[in-house]
């Protein structure tokens, strides 16, 4: 998984604060306050890489700052379902676990998944297979 750099983190907070959440603004706005940062160019590589990771929602010209706890929930998806994963494997527990939008689905048989399944209710989607 790969985290995000200063740079990365601090551009958002720079968009954040100045342009407000959940804003839809022109890129040349956002390119504008990161001016004083960086250059342009690589202005627009960081904001490209924060799409990529869901800080920014970027459609043709216009710019979404999405906010920062769904952002880090999607971020962390993936390494959750990793944990799980290697975690019920080490315990010989066969599980499959997949990512689906903001929910970890997990589908596991017998008696486990009751357990399982009390534990992680809010988290994840358990589905008992028999």
């Amino acid at each position: 998984m790969v985290w995000l750099s200063k740079r990365e983190l601090a551009t958002y907070v720079v968009l954040r604060e100045v342009l407000g959440e959940k804003n839809i603004v022109n890129i040349g706005e956002a390119l504008e306050v990161l001016q004083i940062m960086m250059p342009r160019k690589i202005a627009r590589k960081v904001m490209k890489r924060l799409h990529k990771k869901g800080f920014l929602s970027i459609e043709n010209v216009q710019v979404r700052i999405n906010p920062l706890d769904d952002a880090i929930k999607r971020l962390l998806n993936n390494y959750i379902a990793e944990r799980i994963r290697r975690n019920l494997r080490a315990q010989g527990i066969e599980a499959l676990i997949e990512v689906r939008g903001d929910h970890i689905r997990v589908a596991l048989s017998g008696e486990e998944c009751a357990k399982v399944k009390s534990f992680f209710d809010r988290l994840i989607i358990v589905e008992c297979l028999e």
